[in-house]
């Protein structure tokens, strides 16, 4: 008999779509707060949490895309309008369920230019 009065939920991936990802602070913010699950994993690592959260990263700027990438190598990301793109379709056809789906708000403003 399981410990786990969920155990079906224990290997439950976590779908979760971020829109307009940017760099990925939402992303950052979501994978810190879904922590408390990998709690419930035996041995909870960075590993068993990339595992457990399936996160896929939707941008139209190339460079958000990039800078994304590198600080979530381990999300699949995707170059476009989100107009393009179905959440439901960048997952496993036998179950595309989106548990979580995230979006900021559009930078409009071309606040790097100042940095130049």
């Amino acid at each position: 008999m399981s410990s786990d009065p969920h155990p079906e939920e224990s290997n439950r991936t976590i779908r979760a779509v971020d829109l307009f990802c940017g760099a990925g602070g939402l992303s950052w913010g979501l994978v810190e707060a879904l922590k408390d699950v990998a709690m419930t994993i035996p041995q909870p690592t960075r590993a068993v949490l990339e595992e457990t959260i399936d996160l896929v990263g939707v941008n139209h700027w190339e460079r958000a895309i990039e800078t994304h990438a590198a600080n979530h190598p381990w999300a699949r990301h995707f170059h476009d309008d989100i107009q393009n793109v179905n959440p439901r379709e960048v997952f496993d056809e036998c179950d595309p369920t989106v548990t979580i789906l995230s979006g900021g708000i559009e930078c409009t403003v071309p606040i790097f230019s100042s940095f130049q």
